[in-house]
């Protein structure tokens, strides 16, 4: 019985190392088979039964296309330093609060073939007033009032980043000008023009002051935009203005020089604007 086992296993063996010699000999054929035919079958070929879509070269992007006419509203806060602290010492005036409200035009523009980057057009103003009146006996009667505005006008480049569609995320910087304006009187509340109104030149206590400050300025922005309808798109956009290179005038002719760092429009801006054009994103 042990002989008998012994010979049955021989003859197993032998006929495994038989047919994984076999194998392999089959193996090879067929891989040469396949190295001799790889250049002739195309990939046409390879496909042929299935369906399918030629790749989008700009697939995971967007397309952005952008051509509108805009009305915005503007807060401006001026982070100067002492701004406020500067402007009661100079002028005698109460508290300077912020912000100042604004409101302007923009243009956007967005074609298909500036891949996704937008330029636009943007004009801001606003001011503020304050009255004080004084309370001492040799100004009875006088009141001093500051106009404070600034404008701000720019030329913007931006990259839009559409996440979901009719939804866009701008990130971009501008160029322009920006101005900061300071009108300072202190003068009765009223004048009778024959009796009074002449001899207010040789009054002392009637005094005028006028300050125009022109800048150029960069603001780095983020702007927030969706599309209601395929006319019209709202959009929230958060700047920080940064002016230099000023130049001051005063009372419109004379050139004021020296003037103190504190007097220049540095801050945030927010505004919110609602766009009237073709919106397609």
């Amino acid at each position: 019985m042990v002989k008998t086992m012994k010979y049955f296993s021989l003859i197993l063996l032998a006929l495994l190392i038989n047919f994984a010699q076999v194998q392999k000999s089959v193996s090879q054929d067929s891989f040469n088979l396949f190295a001799q035919n790889e250049e002739q079958i195309s990939d046409d070929d390879l496909l042929a039964g299935f369906d399918y879509e030629p790749a989008d070269e700009d697939m995971g992007r967007s397309s952005y296309n952008v051509l509108g006419l805009g009305w915005n509203i503007g807060a401006f806060f001026n982070e100067n330093g002492n701004f406020s602290e500067f402007m009661q010492k100079q002028f005698g005036m109460g508290e300077i609060s912020m912000p100042i409200f604004m409101n302007g035009a923009s243009f956007k523009l967005a074609l298909e073939a500036t891949k996704n980057v937008s330029f636009s057009l943007q004009y801001l103003a606003g001011s503020k007033k304050y009255e004080q009146k004084l309370i001492s006996d040799d100004l009875l009667g006088y009141s001093r009032y500051l106009k404070y505005g600034t404008s701000y006008f720019n030329i913007g480049v931006d990259y839009a980043f559409v996440p979901v569609k009719h939804f866009a995320i701008l990130a971009g910087v501008g160029f322009g000008l920006s101005s900061l304006n300071i009108d300072f009187s202190q003068t009765k509340s009223e004048y009778e023009f024959d009796t009074e109104f002449t001899n207010e030149l040789n009054d002392k206590n009637t005094k005028f002051y006028k300050l125009d400050g022109n800048f150029f300025s960069v603001d780095p922005h983020l702007s927030l935009q969706y599309v209601l309808t395929s006319n019209f798109m709202i959009n929230v956009t958060g700047s920080y203005l940064i002016p230099f290179s000023p130049k001051w005038d005063y009372n419109n002719y004379a050139e004021m020089k020296n003037t103190s760092k504190e007097l220049k429009p540095q801050g945030f801006l927010i505004s919110l604007g609602l766009s009237f054009g073709i919106f397609d994103f």
